[in-house]
């Protein structure tokens, strides 16, 4: 027999398959992720009203003194693809794939227990950079870089072309291609410009697709750099300056610390993700960027210091 509160669960869930409240609107009602309301929605249409009862919905009871449990959580973690995958990343791929629910530190004795260490590895603290303060406002800053990497699993590096929002962390726009170029970064900031509009200002490498490279700034005479001289524009800094987009060259790949870092996270994930869906050529993996996208946004964005009332987007471009 259900208690009330499992009844008030099943209500919302039934009203989210009924089209009473969409899913973002049923995960604000009961508190949860919107993974977990589809995943609901999907056991009491196959399971029925019991689905609901302690939210298992016909999960694995996650037991760490369940030796076959134990056994096949090691199985897994050691198999194809899950192998590549962080703890963190791990749980959440047991509780989607799996339907196997487990807390971080039972999961985390379980592995090690066995050996096994999470490849994603931490800086100590005295490794860690001082972190420049993150821009204000949402859009005041993106920034953008491209990551080799084997991104499909096949031995080969493909350049994944990303912008971050520096205020909030959230990825606007990727996009892979065979190699860093100027079709990948368009196709990438098409993406911010569709879902978000123009930012104020773009963060880049001095690199030609954004700056025309006619003399290094080392070599400009005390005069030029007085009158606050900058590098020329490309085909991408005119659009940008069409946009209202400001371009901010940066002295080194350290100076992008955050998006360099952000890179560690995609490569960690996609890889697995591919591997999960089937997805085996750019055209696939592009054609799954958005869902990848959203993931990622929903789950590691974080709120910008100043918010403008309404604001739901970059602003320049999105308002018309």
């Amino acid at each position: 027999m259900m208690n009330t509160k499992e009844l008030a669960r099943l209500t919302v869930i039934k009203g989210a398959i009924d089209g009473a409240y969409t899913v973002k609107q049923a995960a604000k009602k009961l508190g949860m992720s919107t993974r977990w309301v589809k995943h609901l929605k999907k056991a009491v249409r196959e399971q029925g009203d019991g689905a609901v009862i302690h939210g298992n919905a016909g999960r694995h009871p996650a037991n760490a003194s369940d030796e076959a449990l134990r056994n096949k959580i090691i199985a897994l973690k050691k198999s194809e693809p899950y192998r590549s995958a962080n703890f963190t990343h791990f749980r959440e791929l047991l509780e989607e794939q799996e339907r196997i629910r487990i807390s971080y530190t039972s999961l985390s004795g379980i592995l090690k227990a066995a050996g096994i260490t999470s490849p994603k590895t931490r800086r100590s603290a005295g490794e860690r950079r001082t972190m420049r303060e993150r821009r204000a406002k949402l859009g005041e800053l993106v920034q953008t870089d491209a990551s080799p990497f084997d991104w499909l699993g096949r031995g080969v590096h493909y350049a994944l072309h990303g912008f971050q929002d520096d205020a909030t962390g959230a990825i606007p726009g990727l996009y892979l291609c065979e190699h860093e170029c100027l079709q990948g970064y368009f196709e990438a900031f098409r993406a911010v410009l569709q879902g978000a509009g123009a930012p104020e200002a773009l963060y880049a490498d001095r690199i030609g697709i954004y700056f025309v490279n006619t003399k290094k700034p080392e070599h400009w005479s005390i005069e030029e750099q007085l009158a606050g001289k900058t590098l020329d524009k490309t085909r991408f800094g005119h659009i940008a300056d069409a946009l209202g987009c400001d371009l901010i060259p940066a002295g080194s790949p350290q100076a992008k610390g955050r998006i360099e870092r952000l890179w560690e996270t995609p490569q960690s994930r996609l890889p697995v993700r591919f591997a999960l869906q089937g997805i085996t050529t750019m055209e696939q993996a592009n054609a799954a960027l958005p869902r990848f996208i959203r993931e990622f946004n929903q789950r590691f964005h974080r709120d910008p210091a100043c918010r403008d009332a309404g604001q739901e987007c970059f602003g320049k471009t999105s308002a018309g």
